[in-house]
């Protein structure tokens, strides 16, 4: 995989995280403030698992054999 390649993924994953983070935290905030302790706690938890869902996809296609854009 070239160098182009990393980049261009790793801008899609910026792009991506910056846009979609934001507005599913939004929701989380909202639902937290009517939610019971417990249902609030694991709302707090959806945003770091799915940070760490995108990251592990991220280098799961780098690791991939196709050229970029193609999945």
């Amino acid at each position: 995989m070239s160098f182009e390649d990393v980049v261009g993924y790793f801008i899609i994953f910026c792009i991506f995280v910056v846009g979609f983070i934001p507005l599913m935290s939004g929701f989380i905030i909202q639902g937290q403030s009517v939610a019971d302790k417990n249902t609030a706690f694991a709302l707090g938890l959806i945003i770091p698992f799915v940070i760490l869902a995108f990251i592990i996809a991220f280098f799961i296609r780098l690791r991939g054999e196709k050229p970029f854009g193609e999945w």
